[in-house]
């Protein structure tokens, strides 16, 4: 057993100065000689040495039995045996014990006088003491300025990412673009402050990401984000958003999944507005269709009544003296001129309505059952066999361009006389209020297939495949269409069971401005 006079840990060069300077001290304060002093602390230095290359340790200076000094090192680490023998030159006993729980040197100063006198205690004690309680205050301080010189770094950093940060917000309220994180339900966590300005909605409370997206976009943006989330790859869609004012507009939404050790954590993504590409992109795949349909009309519809006109010529030319012969080839002649007439008007008018330009002309007061009166009439000499009825009040007067009229409703009975069943009325009605007429063309055929009535007034449509109508453009309706939205009006057709196909123009009384294109238009 020894008195503890003077303890501290061995794990830093700092640590071994200490330890020689403690050990000269106290061999001073016993009465060594300076050679002594020397041969101690040499000896207490070797082994501190290797007590810190062992993963360091503690020192103890205490009071042997014998009234001797005695040095202490512990360590959890090994150290060569050899070395106590190096130390037994140096002082009067070096013990060196190892097991599992590591090594222990134990060096015994015998002083001069062979053991410490009762005297000398008393002040080694105190004197340890005092220099235990310097060696406290030195490690305090030191460690007191390495904690300042770490929370400076912390502060000199905690600057630095606010500046990060300041530049980072900065950058995200500048961007084009929506910046916008999510969970795998699409439950948005975070959007830059372009959300708001694209659509409408709080980047505070940002709410669903689908939500934002028109109704008829959003099944399909769900199954897309389906896919991605179930596949862990990145999603690419383009989209109509609900804007800021309620006005749809096309984007592009891209993200990618973003992961922490290996598991998914969120979506990290963009929302690009790419609505003037994507409107010039319509718009060019419009003129394109356009373009190749009046090719395909040019090239095939038209090659019909020009090779009848041209058979017909030569046929004159061949046997021109024969009357009967001359008179039927001339019949032909004109009606399959009149048959490209037709699709020609037909075409320059559906190439107005692609183009915007203006489809009807001055507007003025006409009796649309005066015009009924005409139509029926010139029906009944082309189609005598055929009962064609006139309904509604002797006079309904309605502010229209005219002509345009006359070709709407022509078109209407046209496609009555071509499908109508011929034992069966055709009854044009004509009906109105003080803001609104009505003109119907009402004829009894085979009902029209739902999924063709969904689209009888798009260009190129027809209700039925073959039949006299077939030799037409298909582009009768859209202009019926066409003809009553450029007067502020709209055009139906409903095809009921029984086989009542009722074909319907409803026009304002009076006129609210000039006439207006019928382009399609995209917000």
């Amino acid at each position: 057993m020894i008195e503890t006079m003077l303890r501290w840990s061995l794990r830093t060069s700092r640590d071994l100065v200490v330890l020689r300077k403690r050990i000269e001290q106290a061999s001073e304060i016993v009465g060594a000689g300076a050679l002594t002093r020397t041969r101690w602390a040499t000896a207490a230095s070797d082994v501190a040495r290797a007590v810190l290359d062992a993963g360091g340790g503690e020192a103890v200076i205490g009071l042997g039995s014998g009234e001797t000094l005695i040095l202490d090192l512990v360590t959890s680490g090994l150290i060569d045996p050899g070395l106590a023998d190096g130390a037994r030159r140096l002082v009067a006993d070096c013990r060196l014990t190892s097991d599992l729980s590591g090594t222990e040197v134990r060096l015994r100063l015998v002083p001069p006088a062979g053991r410490i006198l009762p005297e000398v205690i008393g002040r080694l004690r105190s004197e340890l003491a005092s220099a235990q309680v310097g060696d406290d205050v030195t490690a305090l301080y030191s460690e007191n300025r390495r904690l300042q010189t770490a929370m400076a770094a912390l502060e000199v950093a905690k600057a630095g990412r606010e500046r990060l940060l300041s530049v980072h917000r900065t950058v995200l309220a500048v961007l084009p673009d929506v910046v916008w994180r999510s969970d795998d339900n699409g439950r948005l966590r975070f959007v830059n402050p372009r959300w708001t300005s694209m659509t409408g909605r709080s980047a505070a409370r940002p709410g669903m990401l689908f939500d934002a997206i028109i109704e008829l976009d959003r099944p399909r943006v769900r199954e897309e984000w389906r896919a991605a989330v179930e596949a862990g790859s990145p999603i690419r869609v383009e989209c109509r958003l609900i804007g800021a004012r309620g006005r749809e507009r096309w984007v592009l939404m891209h993200g990618r999944p973003h992961q922490q050790g290996g598991e998914r954590r969120e979506w990290i993504g963009a929302i690009t507005d790419i609505h003037d590409t994507k409107l010039r992109e319509i718009e060019q795949a419009r003129l394109i269709e356009f373009r190749d349909r009046m090719v395909g009309v040019v090239g095939h519809d038209l090659r019909s009544p020009l090779w009848f006109i041209g058979t017909a010529a030569r046929m004159l030319l061949d046997h021109g003296d024969d009357a009967e012969r001359r008179a039927r080839y001339l019949t032909q002649i004109v009606e399959n001129v009149d048959r490209s007439r037709r699709m020609i008007d037909a075409l320059l008018d559906y190439t107005r309505t692609q183009l915007g330009a203006e489809l009807i002309g001055e507007r003025e007061p006409v009796d649309a059952r005066g015009i009924l009166e005409e139509l029926a009439a010139q029906s009944r000499v082309t189609h005598p066999e055929r009962e064609v009825v006139v309904q509604g009040p002797q006079s309904l007067s309605v502010e229209v361009d005219a002509d345009r009229l006359v070709q709407a409703l022509g078109n209407l009975l046209a496609n009555a006389l071509s499908y109508g069943r011929p034992d069966a009325p055709l009854i044009l009605d004509a009906d109105g209020d003080g803001r609104r007429v009505r003109l119907t063309v009402r004829n009894r055929a085979e009902p029209i297939p739902p999924e063709r009535l969904a689209h009888i007034f798009e260009p190129f449509r027809r209700a039925h495949d073959g039949g006299n109508n077939s030799r037409g453009l298909g582009l009768g309706l859209y202009i019926v269409r066409a003809i009553a939205r450029a007067h502020g009006g709209e055009a139906r057709l409903t095809s009921a069971p029984d086989g009542w196909i009722e074909a319907c123009i409803e026009l304002p009384r009076r006129s609210g401005g000039e006439g207006q294109t019928v382009a399609p238009k995209v917000e």
